[in-house]
């Protein structure tokens, strides 16, 4: 999916992160030597993009 939407080979050294539209949740892709989900959620508040 990380390929298709986003055009970037998801093997590369990088990370990819998403947020929900609630802006309370994260989810970090990250690839070394397999893939990593990395997933974190406020239980108060909302993130900030800058």
């Amino acid at each position: 999916m990380v390929e298709t939407k986003i055009k970037k080979d998801s093997y590369q050294n990088a990370l990819f992160v998403f947020c929900d539209k609630s802006m309370n949740r994260l989810k970090v892709l990250h690839f070394d030597e397999g893939f990593w989900l990395y997933y974190y959620r406020l239980d108060k508040g909302r993130f900030k993009w800058l």
